[in-house]
């Protein structure tokens, strides 16, 4: 169909008809084909300017030209609306102020404003003239049209204001400030004239008007200037809004009209947005310590209506207004106490800074409104609400999470909390003395109410900070908190013992001894009782939290908790049983986790025979409800459980063999929300699964699930070195499987992220491939098929090409040279001119592989700079393993199959050694390059004897100890001496509790390296003479190598070889 306005207005009719056709949906793909046609959007203007179609019509026109503005505006678009287009729809924008349905009004500003988010100032400078204009023009006129008129305006300016207000790149919100001096004073007379006119006589209509007029104030006032305190327009403003403010809020005692609310609410978002913009503009107002102390008096007068709300949601009008004023005076007072200890005084009005700052502290939260606020938050605002207690005895377990999971920048308890703990804490001096004072007479006092009890103790909670060095933790927990909670004749028992858990949970941190820990660890066995009836849901999901705060904690210790351990699992478990709601089963799940975590071998085996019988049922539920979260806690379950079992998780692979694929394959309808705890389960199972009886593990872990690491390694790149931890456990337990299609498909991959993998991933893909060489090591048949792989992949080259950068620390290169250097020692001859020849042609940064000479000349320069950057790595590195790996196998290069003669450097070439290198024939260019660095080799050998004594298998002590180019999870086991030579006294309780038994994985690791792995089986001294007997044998010029030993690394070697001998 072709583009005309007739076309338009048909199809928008058709879209917009009531019933989803075939003719609606054929029409909708129309409006869609036409989006990048010239002159389609001035066509969608044109046609919801037009009130003579139907509402409906106009209602799509207006959208689709909203989005259209959104997709094409931008010049840079592709089909970007024409310029001359633009001009028509911008001269266009203002000419439906008439409109009366305030949703179209308010999507023609939503257009409006996405166009100045574009066109201001440079294609449209005078918007905020022409919309001044049009509000001069109108206000003062109270007939109907003129109202509609001015209203519409001020809807379309604040809709631009805010548009242009979060800006943050460009000129526009500079433009927009230097244009303020125009706007604002206008906006407050519209404002004043309205605010006055329905004051004296209501009029719904001018109230609507004005409170659009005052939301635009609110914008220009925060966001329309850089320093708006001084701009006297603006304080004269912020007076009046204050006064209005203490006005309508005598009048709202009179008639709860909704718009007065309206504009009171905006007042307070208006100060909060200032105080969020910049606290020194908003106190240096002159009138700002009124304005908190109105917010004050507001606080304290309406405390009984707060605490009265029949709901707990926020919704009230009064909960609302309080809530913002909590957060008005939160912002204030983590000011005064930032800008007083001089933290902010370093900026460019730190002058300015410090003047707020004295008004905050000596007229705002002063002695005596500190004590008022003290005294109100516990009489009312700490103070379990009415509709808390309903909601408690109706839904415990809603009301539980809700009271855990509290959305605090909206309802009035937690918000006071916030407030409270951050007044506590920054204004300790004139506090802590205070507090306890009230904390003490309110729980001294055995008459008190129970809730006014637990509004104390709420303030001992959060008062941690600030009364901490003031009284002793430990002894109020045994002599009051404890007892208080225990006293089964008190009423309302859970409200207590649910205080209780709170205060430990704040405390226990800050001030606890050993004994008092045993103490609470008795006390949450207890509150997890069922069968006692003060502890229903809410105190034992409570506990829970608590719980599982002390088993994070660094002071946690199994012994002391060893006595509780199985009847908290068990009672535990009971409530997980019993509890209905998926995200408190999931609080209790992490628990019972974490139990096992931290517990390990202690846990009883009829516990974990239960666990295991459990997971089934919760996993078929969350399946049944659809929801998967649950899932995620019971992987990890699984995951802590089969660390727990160690050799004996083979008790877990019943119910773990259909999980993997159900959450690690691509195709798994919850792959993004269980694939990452899937793979965490299925690494562990791999590091604990016992290598002595291979044949009992089913062969779908091998054959089913090795596939899906593939997919892991494409899709999952967030947790890479994840995915290669197990990639790395295959490859430990069956190298074979990388000869297969999909081992290729992995060291494809793998060579395509290398060059931007991050530290860990290529520290684990370095071990990776090292393991893979140690095998081959170990068996032929190995290095015939899976290094053909490695090559073909691309893997080989990108490794040899990532040890070739230069860098001042080359800990990575080093790193992942190391499989190279093993590759080296298994066939020297092989690697220089088999595998080093497919690099050819792919390596970069220098004239080696450039193609523009010989082949075998290329082999020879790309042979060069690889020994180069590996003698460079040698003479940098400290850690003795590396050394040793790096002179073996450069020493492994001086093979006398091959290399028969020494090539002397030729002066001609000035020490140029790659422009020497082109003028050689490629073997000659090969020999050349091993002459040169020969001498350099055999004097880091002898500083290497000297500093390491190794013993006359090769081993030494020192390749026991972690080094630097260790990875954190894999290194070979230790024996006891080791191990107290390493970390320390064994008997270290620190040690003792963090110590992690040896998984399995090691174990194999641990055996293949010791058996096969050259730097413990090779005597250094032994090798280098038994090469120099080789060298002096088969290499026709041996004198020349010779002359490129230093005479003090001739000495050194002579001395080695006489001690050995005397030896």
């Amino acid at each position: 169909m072709d583009l005309s306005y007739e076309n338009v207005l048909e199809t928008l009719k058709n879209a917009s008809g009531p019933t989803r056709d075939a003719e609606q949906i054929s029409a909708e793909k129309q409006l869609k084909t036409w989006e990048i046609c010239k002159g389609y959007h001035y066509f969608l203007q044109k046609a919801y300017s037009d009130v003579s179609q139907p509402l409906q019509m106009r209602w799509l026109a207006v959208i689709c030209l909203k989005n259209g503005v959104d997709k094409y505006w931008r010049s840079t678009r592709m089909h970007a609306i024409s310029p001359e287009e633009k001009v028509e729809i911008r001269n266009n924008l203002f000419n439906q102020l008439d409109e009366s349905n305030k949703q179209l009004t308010i999507q023609n500003a939503h257009t409006v404003a996405r166009i100045c988010r574009h066109d201001f100032p440079m294609e449209w400078p005078n918007v905020f003239d022409q919309l001044v204009e049009i509000i001069q023009t109108s206000a003062g006129r109270y007939d109907a049209t003129s109202m509609v008129r001015t209203n519409n305006a001020l809807i379309i300016l604040n809709e631009v204001l805010k548009a242009l207000s979060a800006v943050r790149i460009g000129r526009a919100r500079s433009a927009m400030q230097q244009k303020m001096h125009m706007v604002f004073p206008c906006l407050v007379a519209c404002y004043n004239d309205y605010f006055n006119k329905w004051i004296k006589e209501y009029d719904a209509g001018i109230v609507e008007v004005d409170y659009v007029c005052l939301k635009c104030l609110w914008k220009a006032a925060v966001n329309g200037f850089k320093e708006p305190h001084h701009e006297e327009l603006v304080r004269d403003f912020m007076q009046t809004t204050l006064m209005h403010l203490q006005l309508l809020l005598q009048q709202h005692a009179k008639t709860q009209l909704e718009l007065l609310e309206r504009f009171l609410r905006c007042y307070l978002k208006m100060y909060l947005d200032l105080c969020e913009s910049d606290v020194t503009s908003f106190m240096l107002f002159p009138c700002s310590v009124s304005i908190l102390q109105s917010l004050k008096s507001l606080i304290v007068k309406e405390a009984d209506a707060v605490y009265q709300l029949e709901d707990a949601d926020g919704s009230g009008f009064w909960e609302q207004m309080v809530v913002k004023a909590f957060l008005i005076f939160k912002k204030v007072a983590a000011f005064g106490h930032k800008g007083n200890s001089g933290s902010l005084l370093r900026k460019e009005n730190g002058k300015e800074i410090q003047d707020a700052s004295k008004i905050v502290l000596n007229q705002v939260f002063t002695p005596k409104a500190l004590a008022e606020l003290l005294q109100v938050m516990i009489t009312h605002y700490l103070r379990l609400r009415p509709c808390d207690l309903e909601a408690w005895n109706l839904e415990p377990e809603q009301w539980a999470l809700d009271d855990m999971q509290s959305s605090w920048e909206y309802q009035a308890r937690p918000c006071a909390e916030r407030f409270f703990q951050d007044l506590a804490s920054y204004y300790k001096p004139l506090m802590s003395q205070m507090i306890l004072e009230a904390v003490g007479s309110i729980l001294g006092d055995a008459n008190s109410d129970t809730l006014v009890k637990d509004s104390a103790m709420c303030i001992f909670e959060l008062s941690t900070v600030a009364v901490s060095d003031k009284c002793n933790f430990d002894e109020m927990l045994s002599n009051f908190f404890l007892p208080q909670a225990m006293n089964t004749s008190s009423s309302d028992l859970q409200i207590i013992r649910r205080r209780v858990c709170l205060v430990i949970n704040e405390w226990v941190s800050v001030q606890c001894s050993k004994e008092t820990r045993n103490s609470i660890y008795k006390f949450l066995d207890e509150l997890l009782d069922f069968n006692q009836v003060a502890n229903d849901k809410v105190v034992r999901l409570t506990a829970c939290i608590v719980l599982k705060h002390m088993l994070s904690d660094w002071e946690f210790r199994k012994s002391a908790f060893k006595p509780y351990l199985e009847s908290t699992t068990t009672r535990s478990l009971t409530l997980l049983k019993q509890l209905e709601l998926t995200e408190s089963k999931k609080i209790v799940l992490e628990v019972i986790s974490l139990l096992v975590e931290r517990n390990g071998s202690l846990i009883n085996d009829s516990i974990i025979q239960e666990l295991l019988e459990m997971v089934p049922q919760l996993w078929q539920e969350s399946e049944k409800t659809g929801q998967p979260i649950l899932q995620n806690s019971l992987l990890r379950l699984l995951k802590e459980l089969t660390n727990s079992l160690g050799p004996k998780c083979g008790r877990v692979l019943p119910l773990v063999l259909p999980l993997i694929p159900a959450c690690c394959s691509e195709n798994a309808q919850y792959y993004s929300l269980l694939s990452e705890d899937g793979f965490e389960l299925w690494s562990s199972l791999l590091k604990q699964l016992p290598s002595n009886n291979q044949t009992s593990i089913p062969e779908e872990i091998f054959h089913s699930w090795f596939p899906l690491v593939l997919g892991g390694l494409r899709n999952a790149t967030e947790i890479l070195p994840l995915i290669l931890n197990i990639t790395r456990s295959y490859m430990l337990f069956d190298p074979s499987l990388f000869t297969s299609q999909t081992g290729f498909d992995i060291f494809k991959v793998l060579s395509e992220y290398l060059q931007t993998m991050r530290d860990d991933s290529l520290y684990i893909t370095s071990q990776l491939v090292e393991i893979m060489a140690l095998h081959m090591t170990k068996y032929q048949q190995e290095q015939n098929t899976l290094v053909p792989e490695l090559v073909q992949s691309g893997l080989f080259g990108s490794m040899v090409k990532f040890v070739l950068r230069k860098t001042e620390t080359p800990n990575c290169e080093i790193k992942l040279s190391f499989p190279l250097l093993r590759l080296v020692m298994l066939d020297p001859k092989s690697f220089i001119f088999q595998l080093l020849t497919t690099v050819i042609g792919n390596s970069e940064g220098s004239s080696a592989s450039s193609g523009e000479f010989p082949p075998q000349v290329e082999l020879a320069l790309l042979f060069n700079r690889l020994m180069t950057n590996l003698v460079s790595n040698l003479r940098l590195t400290y850690d003795s393993k590396a050394r040793k790996l790096l002179l073996l196998a450069l020493l492994s290069f001086y093979d006398t199959t091959f290399f028969t003669h020494a090539v002397e450097s030729n002066s001609q070439f000035k020490g140029d050694t790659e422009y020497e290198i082109q003028h050689l024939d490629g073997i000659s260019g090969v020999f050349f390059t091993l002459t040169l660095h020969f001498g350099e080799i055999m004097s880091l050998a002898t500083r290497f004897f000297e500093e390491i004594h190794e013993t006359p298998s090769g081993d030494c002590k020192t390749y026991h100890s972690r080094g630097t180019y260790d990875d954190e999870e894999l290194v070979p086991i230790r024996n006891e001496d080791e191990e107290e030579e390493q970390d320390g006294d064994p008997d270290n309780e620190y040690i003792r509790e963090f110590r992690v038994p040896d998984s399995s994985e090691k174990q194999r690791f641990t055996d293949l390296v010791l058996e096969v792995d050259p730097i413990f089986n090779i005597n250094m001294k032994s090798f280098v003479q038994s090469k120099m007997g080789q060298l002096a044998a088969g290499v026709d010029n041996y004198n020349i190598l010779l002359k490129s030993l230093s005479k003090e690394t001739l000495d050194d070697l002579q001395l080695q070889y006489d001690k050995a001998g005397t030896n």
